[in-house]
């Protein structure tokens, strides 16, 4: 009898036990902005959690700043290392973390009070191995109001990549730790997020996505991915030239045809907004049209993008054109 009251309580504690979260923090001259996003996480109304900064050899005050905030508080980590670039802190930080969840927060960065709070409900209600939630873009000091909502959509068994609502970027989401067992993020490349993101939907059983947006991405103008946006990265078709071919040689067509799908979304936008070179416009275009003539095809990529691509693929010149009128026409309205 004695036995099983003890197996009961024991079981009961596993079920009411509140799960753990892992805030990975990477710090590299963020000086100015890395008070906003500590304390952003220790405001959370959402309490168990674990806070690792790696401070990757930054030559500013944030070492000091990380340490007198682990005196401070017994639940914040620091780790110090020579830089080796935002891919190598995070997997320093997931070498170390413990929770049960892991959570991604650049530190020029922050978040909603509430984003702890909510995603990790989900996260438990739905047993989701990921859970995302939308961010803003901005140079706003303080989040702005937003309205929280309730609604959230469910993605079993890859069907989260035929949707628009997958993200490349690796913050603003909850991913269950196991994900990572034997995983980690390309060390010294760029556009870390979009070989890394696709293999953790990937092994996804279940992902929920929520429509608020708890994280706010501030645009750095000093930060990397300002001085590449509207660039053409020969990084960003290796990473997507990585991941067709896992599904090709797996094949996962379907998968590999939505992953076409994907890379022309930046490659359209580069080539129609980009800061780049006649050579490279000419590359854009090739892979364009070898990707599109793939996907055109495939039902589970949304109707209206298929027609819009092969519009872009037949004339260039046409679709661009096209485009502008739009563009009036929603002004005038």
């Amino acid at each position: 009898m004695i036995f099983y009251t003890t197996c009961y309580i024991f079981a009961q504690i596993l079920i009411t036990r509140q799960m753990t979260i892992s805030i990975i923090v990477p710090v590299y001259k963020t000086e100015p902005y890395l008070a906003r996003c500590v304390e952003s996480i220790l405001t959370q109304t959402f309490t168990d959690w674990e806070l690792i900064l790696v401070d990757d050899g930054s030559p500013d005050r944030c070492p000091e700043m990380c340490d007198a905030y682990a005196t401070e508080d017994k639940r914040i980590k620091v780790i110090h290392k020579e830089n080796g670039g935002l891919s190598d802190a995070r997997n320093h930080g997931l070498d170390v973390a413990t929770g049960d969840y892991i959570l991604f927060v650049d530190s020029d960065d922050y978040i909603h009070p509430h984003m702890l709070q909510a995603m990790s409900r989900l996260a438990t209600a739905e047993d989701a191995d990921i859970v995302q939630c939308c961010y803003i873009r901005g140079t706003e000091d303080h989040f702005p109001t937003i309205k929280e909502s309730t609604r959230h959509y469910i993605f079993n068994n890859h069907s989260i990549f035929a949707s628009t609502r997958q993200q490349t970027i690796l913050c603003a989401k909850l991913y269950r730790r196991s994900l990572w067992d034997s995983l980690r993020m390309p060390v010294g490349k760029i556009h870390e997020d979009d070989f890394t993101t696709w293999r953790l939907y990937y092994h996804s059983h279940r992902i929920v996505v929520i429509d608020t947006p708890y994280y706010y991405y501030y645009i750095n103008p000093r930060g990397i991915m300002a001085s590449e946006a509207r660039r053409f990265s020969p990084l960003l078709v290796e990473a997507y030239e990585e991941r067709i071919a896992y599904f090709e040689e797996r094949n996962e067509t379907t998968l590999a045809a939505l992953s076409r799908w994907r890379f022309s979304m930046p490659m359209m936008y580069i080539y129609l907004r980009g800061n780049i070179t006649r050579e490279e416009k000419r590359n854009i275009q090739h892979i364009l049209h070898e990707n599109i003539k793939t996907f055109a095809h495939c039902r589970q990529v949304p109707w209206g993008h298929r027609l819009v691509f092969s519009l872009l693929d037949l004339s260039p010149r046409l679709y661009r054109s096209l485009s502008e009128l739009i563009g009036m026409a929603h002004t005038i309205k």
